[in-house]
């Protein structure tokens, strides 16, 4: 439903994949109880840190993903958000100093979205950039790319917007038929 509405108003969207580190090993040292409530206290900071009509939702294991309206500012504020958010509230749960972080990559569609998983998958590649960039970061896919076809698309929408006469001596022709 996002990303069709989205799409109606040729607006982009934003797929963000979450994942939080080292959890095996949170696991393994504290216990599930302890990994259950790491869980929650990151359900918390993403809930805190978006959007009403984001959608946000559990990819497997320790993994979550978010689709969210926006460009690549918007994805990168949520996303910054959520990786502070949690940088916090994870450094000391249920009584123990975790130190939780979470890695964070994301990718942005200007485009219809017709294949979610390809979209994914570049958003996954993203996630394993921001991992061995060092972990506890956030990298969005194609930033400069997605960066220069927003600019492109705001300048189509705005040359449109140029009233007729706005330029003497030069005639503008319909470039759409």
């Amino acid at each position: 439903m996002l990303c069709a509405a989205q799409a109606r108003r040729k607006e982009p969207v934003a797929i963000l994949m979450f994942d939080l580190e080292h959890f095996k090993s949170i696991n393994d040292r504290f216990g599930y109880a302890v990994g259950d409530e790491v869980l929650r206290v990151f359900g918390q900071v993403v809930r805190a840190s978006t959007r009403a009509d984001d959608i946000i939702g559990r990819f497997g294991g320790e993994e979550f993903i978010a689709i969210v309206p926006g460009g690549v500012e918007s994805a990168s504020k949520i996303a910054e958000r959520v990786r502070s958010g949690f940088q916090g509230a994870g450094a000391t749960v249920a009584a123990h100093a975790i130190d939780a972080t979470v890695s964070i990559g994301a990718t942005v569609c200007y485009e219809p979205v017709t294949a979610i998983d390809a979209l994914i998958s570049r958003t996954e590649a993203a996630f394993y950039r921001a991992k061995h960039g060092g972990r506890n970061r956030v990298h969005i896919a194609d930033e400069e790319a997605a960066s220069d076809r927003s600019r492109l698309i705001n300048a189509a929408r705005r040359a449109r917007e140029i009233p007729s006469g706005a330029f003497p001596g030069l005639s503008q022709r319909n470039t759409t038929a």
